[in-house]
């Protein structure tokens, strides 16, 4: 009884949280549960557990996801124009393999509807990432200039930004991880931000589909450029039964996750005391929480997770923390 919305289709359970969200956010009040607080440059994380891009995609729910108790949000994708899903089916859920399937593409109500949502929050209860992306029709070649757009608009309001390169739902998008794009791609960014009055750290979202060594050469190569990495986002590489196109996260994730976040801990050794390390995909427990902090992520963020568990997420990794 207590998690009827898994009885209902997936997208309609998705699009059910909104209203939800929307009035949680006008009538409760914002709370943070306490426990292992954090600190990173000027950031303070009353708790190291937030929420994954997605879940507010246009900076819509701010306040009712605060009414939650995470300690961060990340909100997102955003891209510089208003877009739609990918056509056809978008989201399915594997009950039995708390597995979640999406191919939605970086739907969203563009960066100027996202900036007027963000200019109305007056007092944060946490830090607030934002998530950027690219336009689906925007060439390859020029979409360091979409990620520099959204960086200028935005920055006032981001205590942090998330370069997503990463999604297997946007067509060819991954291919900016090649050697042929990727520092083309990313000094442009990274030299337009030193220039910024307010320059917001940089994390860069990594991809499960990356090969070991590829992996591992993409945070050799960003190590003195971005201050920090998510690893990491959905996989195309799965046995579960779902469509060829989009991406996994839950369960199934988690062992990749996990091991990619013990070689990028291992790789940096000492330097990693300068940088954040977000760990994401198949946290799907308490336990798991712990345990990714206990393998050296800084903070981690969750979605499958709450799809299957629900919002009181948050809470129950709270209460286990103190049991």
């Amino acid at each position: 009884m207590n998690k009827l919305w898994l009885f209902l289709p997936p997208s309609w359970s998705h699009k059910l949280s909104f209203p939800i969200l929307k009035f949680r956010g006008c009538f409760w009040k914002a709370k943070v549960f306490k426990w292992k607080p954090f600190k990173w440059r000027h950031l303070t994380f009353q708790n190291p557990l937030g929420t994954s891009a997605g879940l507010d995609k246009s900076a819509d729910n701010i306040k009712g996801w605060w009414t939650y108790g995470p300690g961060f949000l990340e909100i997102g994708t955003l891209t510089v124009q208003k877009q739609k899903s990918n056509p056809g089916p978008i989201l399915k859920r594997d009950l039995k393999r708390k597995a979640l399937w999406n191919h939605m593409g970086f739907p969203n109500a563009g960066c100027n509807y996202a900036l007027s949502k963000l200019k109305q929050i007056k007092s944060r209860s946490t830090p607030i990432f934002i998530s950027i992306g690219k336009n689906r029709n925007t060439p390859l070649d020029k979409s360091s200039i979409d990620y520099q757009q959204l960086i200028e608009k935005l920055h006032p309001y981001a205590d942090a930004f998330v370069i997503n390169i990463s999604s297997p739902n946007t067509k060819d998008l991954r291919k900016l991880f090649d050697s042929d794009f990727f520092e083309d791609f990313l000094n442009p960014i990274v030299s337009f931000c030193k220039k910024l009055k307010k320059n917001p750290p940089l994390l860069l979202k990594m991809s499960p589909d990356l090969s070991e060594d590829q992996f591992l050469n993409i945070i050799k190569m960003s190590k003195d450029k971005v201050d920090g990495w998510v690893i990491c986002n959905t996989t195309a590489k799965h046995n579960c039964p779902f469509p060829a196109q989009g991406g996994v996260s839950g369960r199934p994730l988690a062992e990749k996750s996990k091991h990619f976040l013990t070689q990028t801990v291992q790789l940096l050794g000492a330097d990693k005391q300068s940088k954040l390390i977000i760990s994401s995909g198949g946290c799907m427990t308490a336990q798991d929480v712990f345990d990714r902090i206990q393998l050296g992520a800084d903070l981690v963020q969750v979605y499958s997770a709450l799809v299957f568990e629900g919002p009181q997420f948050f809470k129950k990794v709270h209460q286990a923390h103190f049991s």
